[in-house]
């Protein structure tokens, strides 16, 4: 997009990897993007206390790397050589997958390999790699330590205005005008919220509890030590137990373990 065309000052709310990435696209079309985090950010793929499932195994989906390369251009090759694993032959014995008891076929590959190239890399790294990226692009500004709490809107209040920002350190209170305010906070999203004091209705909810306890760590294996990038057996009737080890960069896998009450 011409820049002569570019509207004025979107705020993305979290700097997740879906917010990071919302502020890559809102990029081509905005003059400004803030992104707004509650949490000071490491400097480095470090868990953080706003992702508290991060260290858990995780598998980024085929589709979502292939987007982040091509909003991010080489991104993929530097995760590569970052010693991300990459599932690119389509080899299945490199896969020990097993859902109620029936174990996944482990020969032979799959067709057309390369439209389902996974990359195994652990959370915090993927979500530092993205954020270097984005910390590159001269229009994006990002706002840490502080909290969004509460929407600003027209007079008529027909429409969302900014955001009002506080610090977590101190408290101080300032507002932040916005064209496009975009919510990527998570399940933790106070937007319902923040809507019904404006006095719009709050979108209905619906939840399914789920019940499930689970403790994860880091197990180095030396290269070469473990054929499988992901061995992964679910809870089934009878055994609420579950377990998965993720490959991920630097030989480093993810072992963690589940129990369904």
């Amino acid at each position: 997009m011409d820049k002569a065309e570019q509207r004025g000052h979107a705020v993305v709310l979290g700097a997740s990897i879906s917010g990071l990435l919302a502020a890559r696209v809102l990029a081509d079309f905005y003059s400004t993007v803030t992104i707004v985090e509650r949490d000071v950010l490491p400097d480095g793929p470090a868990t953080r206390r706003g992702v508290p499932q991060g260290t858990m195994p995780h598998i980024p989906a085929a589709r979502g790397t292939q987007i982040m390369g091509q909003l991010f251009p080489g991104f993929l090759d530097e995760l590569a050589a970052a010693g991300a694993r990459v599932w690119n032959d389509g080899d299945l014995s490199r896969l020990c997958l097993s859902f109620n008891g029936h174990r996944l076929l482990r020969s032979g590959t799959i067709p057309n390999p390369e439209s389902l190239a996974i990359y195994f890399v652990h959370r915090p790294f993927l979500e530092w790699s993205v954020r270097r990226r984005v910390h590159g692009i001269p229009n994006v500004d990002i706002v840490e330590g502080h909290d969004a709490v509460r929407l600003t809107s027209t007079a008529k209040r027909d429409r969302v205005s900014g955001v009002v920002l506080a610090r977590r350190d101190s408290g101080v209170e300032a507002a932040l005008e916005a064209d496009l305010v975009v919510d990527a906070t998570g399940r933790g999203s106070r937007t319902p919220i923040f809507l019904d004091e404006l006095g719009h209705r709050r979108p209905p909810v619906d939840e399914l509890t789920v019940r499930i306890a689970y403790a994860t760590l880091p197990v180095r294996i030396p290269a070469g030590g473990l054929r499988e990038y992901i061995a992964f057996t679910a809870p089934e009737p009878g055994r609420p137990l579950g377990f998965a080890m993720f490959a991920g960069q630097d030989d480093t896998y993810m072992l963690g373990v589940q129990t369904v009450a």
